[in-house]
């Protein structure tokens, strides 16, 4: 499962756009590299096609729900003097500043559990 990540401005504006009021799941967290995965999908059980959204190197999350309807995720950039922080946020529901973020649709559910623990 090879997904292609993106974290060009045009994409990830796209890709929000498509996803907007869609279902928001707070997938998967690994301390050691401060990485969190947000997942988006249908609420349409038959369709098994999601986003991923990926924040990497986090250095605020607060997350008010594990899940929620009608995402509304936005993701800003602002300049740093160690680099550049990126903020996202769906108000009432998360608030993230990252490092780095990136983002991919797949057509099947991916499980970082497994593929972090070099089970797959």
């Amino acid at each position: 499962m090879n997904e292609v990540w993106t974290n060009s401005p045009q994409d990830t504006a796209e890709m929000l756009d498509r996803w907007r009021g869609s279902k928001a799941q707070a997938v998967a967290y690994t301390v050691g590299h401060g990485v969190l995965i947000l997942r988006l999908y249908s609420a349409q059980p038959e369709s098994p096609r999601s986003a991923y959204i990926q924040c990497k190197d986090c250095q605020i999350i607060q997350l008010y729900q594990t899940d929620w309807e009608h995402a509304d995720i936005a993701i800003t950039s602002s300049p740093h003097r160690l680099g550049t922080l990126y903020t996202i946020t769906d108000p009432g529901h998360l608030h993230i500043v990252c490092w780095a973020v990136f983002l991919t649709e797949s057509e099947t559910r991916i499980d970082f559990h497994r593929r972090w623990t070099n089970l797959e």
